[in-house]
């Protein structure tokens, strides 16, 4: 039995579609922080991490699996961070394999900024959906990470 699903031009695809969008919001709102001399749009998203961490010092792998991020990229993010003085990198006590994570008051001042500017660039990209079709197109894509999470 062959599958009717083989896309001769690939980038006319649904997934072409999908990977096209996620690349071009990432390149927007890379430049757009860029321009305001904020936080990258990586940082960012390690920041939300934290913000939606279950405990108050989340560890370095926690934060990593939440995010979907490999240790090595996550790890690379966190030295730059601290390097930055946006958030402290402490060995936890109780298991010296572990390492917490705080956000320091000027890593907070920097994420409240940045997410502003998200917030205002997400808002103007996707205005060309009506809010109805986003509750759809959310819905949809729970559904599909539904099936790609363990």
């Amino acid at each position: 039995m062959t599958h009717k699903h083989i896309t001769t031009d690939w980038s006319k695809s649904f997934m072409y579609g999908i990977h096209k969008t996620h690349f071009l919001i990432h390149k927007r709102l890379e430049q757009k922080l860029e321009k305001a001399k904020s936080i990258t749009f990586s940082q960012f998203i390690i920041f939300v991490g934290l913000n939606c961490a279950s405990s108050q010092t989340p560890s370095q792998v926690e934060i990593a699996e939440f995010l979907n991020m490999t240790e090595a990229t996550m790890s690379r993010h966190i030295a730059s961070l601290a390097r930055s003085g946006y958030l402290v990198r402490k060995i936890d006590p109780t298991n010296k394999r572990r390492y917490t994570l705080t956000t320091t008051a000027r890593g907070k001042k920097a994420f409240e900024k940045t997410q502003k500017i998200v917030e205002k660039e997400l808002d103007f990209i996707f205005a060309v959906i009506p809010t109805k079709d986003r509750a759809v197109i959310s819905r949809t894509f729970e559904k599909v990470l539904t099936q790609l999470l363990p």
